[in-house]
Parts: structure tokens; sequence; C-alpha cells
């Protein structure tokens, strides 16, 4: 490619564990923008990709919009049903809809219900590692002592880098 060039990538890193796939996919994205300077079409599910933005004000971030009802009313158990518009719109979608797009691809109720919960167990597992590291971050600047600080600082790194 070169910087006359589109390229696409259509789900790059999917097929991988989470953390590889999203690291393949900003690792491609980072240098197809910052070396051969090509115009890209980028389609992925990790929202994260949107923070190169930040360095990047080339980029422009959008997503698919959708209407999303409040509830299902066939099951309340199951996810909330989005209609999807096929219409691009800015910024980056408030949040994923995998299990809607599983309900359209037929997936059992049953399977889908679970799946629900789990996504929600999930969720708040994940708010709460953020929580206990926003607290160990308030804590450690609360510390006056520099090799405290340090310290800390250190700990907190190993931490994250293991979750």
């Amino acid at each position: 490619a070169t910087d006359r060039s589109l390229v696409i990538f259509d789900e790059l890193g999917r097929g991988t564990s989470t953390h590889d796939g999203l690291a393949i996919a900003l690792a491609t994205l980072d240098f197809v923008l910052t070396k051969i300077k090509s115009f890209c079409l980028f389609i992925t599910h990790y929202p994260q990709i949107a923070q190169l933005q930040k360095v990047h004000s080339s980029m422009i971030v959008s997503h698919m919009a959708y209407l999303q009802s409040d509830q299902n009313l066939d099951d309340p158990n199951q996810p909330p049903e989005i209609t999807f518009l096929y219409k691009l719109r800015d910024g980056v979608a408030s949040k994923s809809y995998g299990l809607n797009v599983a309900r359209l691809a037929g997936i059992h109720p049953h399977v889908l219900r679970m799946a629900q919960q789990k996504a929600i167990e999930f969720e708040r597992h994940m708010e709460m590692n953020a929580l206990k590291l926003f607290k160990d971050i308030v804590g450690y600047c609360a510390l006056e002592d520099e090799d405290a600080i340090a310290r800390e600082l250190l700990r907190l790194h190993q931490t994250v880098t293991l979750t």
C-alpha cells in the first residue's frame, strides 16, 4: 500500500483473544496512519480503537445508526431489541449489540437469555475492577513520599497488566 491507496480492514483481530485482537488492530491501524498514510476504512468491534483519534487528527470515528426499544416486550430477560438503520453516524456506538445480532442470526432464545445474564455479570465485574483501580489511584495520590508513589505506580501498572 502507498499513500495513494485505499486500505480496507474488516474486523481485524477477530478470532484471537480479546487483548491480542485489540493489540493487533491498534498496532495495524496506527501503522497505516503513521507510516503508510493512506486512506483507510477500518471496521471493528473494538470501541477502544477510537482512542487513536486523539493522536491522529485526520481519523474520523463513525458507527452504524440504530433504534433501540426500551425492553424486549416478548421477554424482558432478553436484550432490548434494536433496528439497524444502515446509516453512518459520527462517534462510537454507545454499547455493543452482539446479542441482538445473535438474535437476528436465529440463536435460540434460551441461549440469548443466558448470554444476556452473563454479559450483565461480566459488565458488573469490569465496573468493580475499574472502581477498585480508581480507589487505588486516589489512595496513591494521597501519598507524599516520592518513593512510595513510585512503588504504588509500579504496583498499579503490574495490576493493570495482569488483569
